[in-house]
């Protein structure tokens, strides 16, 4: 796995497919690793270079305790894509990763020719926030390697169709072993940054950054959420999609959180339709 050191951070990073064709940056959610990608890239690589990366504090990244911030993830991936020599790329953000897609489109406009938004968000609300702070709080209570916090994620990351195979035990079983890997003082600060992302120390009705935020973004974006997903309901994406200049939305039936990594095929066709749209100039909707 190839390194880029930026800042004097080592960015791990994986780039598969043909140099010369267009790039996919694929960038994970909370706590999770370009592994998380494994179902996808295959899918990906006919048709296009794809560039997945660890982000700062997390897998084979480095790992330091500091403030982290979608701005700082943002800043990272332009560092990486300017070692890359790669100047405009459609960025596909999962969870985190979308938040951090957001900020990248609506800051680096020039780098950013489309985006997917995958089980994302733009806003924080009630529910999803408490999940934030139980998280925090069974971490400093219980620890990351207790049984109680391993359920706490696997029923906020599967949908229930997933965990009743056996597929989705297994696959489960080895998240919740992936996000065990991170420091639990390092995973904490990345939900505090989710939580100011969201700006969840001001009343829901003074949030207002994320509205600004979406306005900035003018690129095309494909929305995309499951339909069991409990974490990031399907209101939240279909509000952000609302809220996007020039977005297509879409649902998987029978997806939960996860939605890239219980049905990699299914995303990885609508994630291709519509790379496919923006590259013709074709109408999205």
């Amino acid at each position: 796995m190839p390194v880029a050191t930026v800042d004097d951070v080592d960015l791990h990073y994986l780039d598969d497919g043909d140099g010369d064709r267009e790039v996919v940056l694929l960038v994970p959610g909370l706590g999770a690793t370009t592994t998380s990608f494994g179902g996808i890239v295959p899918l990906l690589v006919p048709d296009y270079r794809t560039v997945a990366v660890d982000l700062r504090g997390v897998g084979r990244s480095s790992r330091r305790r500091q403030e982290y911030t979608m701005e700082l993830w943002a800043s990272d991936l332009v560092a990486l894509l300017d070692r890359l020599g790669v100047d405009r790329c459609h960025v596909v953000g999962s969870s985190l990763g979308g938040c951090v897609a957001q900020v990248l489109a609506a800051t680096f406009p020039e780098r950013v020719a489309s985006l997917v938004l995958a089980a994302s968000f733009a806003d924080v609300d009630r529910a999803l926030e408490l999940n934030y702070r139980v998280r925090i709080g069974l971490i400093d209570a219980v620890g990351m390697d207790s049984t109680l916090f391993g359920d706490c994620v696997r029923a906020a990351l599967f949908g229930r169709s997933f965990l009743d195979t056996e597929l989705g035990e297994l696959v489960s079983a080895g998240a919740v072993a992936m996000l065990r890997d991170n420091p639990p003082e390092i995973y904490t600060a990345h939900l505090r940054a989710l939580l100011r992302f969201g700006e969840c120390d001001l009343p829901p009705a003074e949030r207002s950054a994320w509205r600004e935020r979406l306005a900035r973004i003018r690129c095309p974006a494909l929305v995309l959420c499951g339909d069991e997903d409990v974490l990031t309901v399907p209101a939240l994406s279909a509000r952000m999609a609302r809220h996007l200049a020039d977005a297509t939305f879409v649902v998987q039936p029978g997806s939960g959180h996860a939605n890239l990594v219980e049905q990699p095929e299914v995303a990885a066709d609508h994630i291709l339709r519509f790379l496919g749209k923006v590259r013709s100039g074709a109408p999205l909707g």
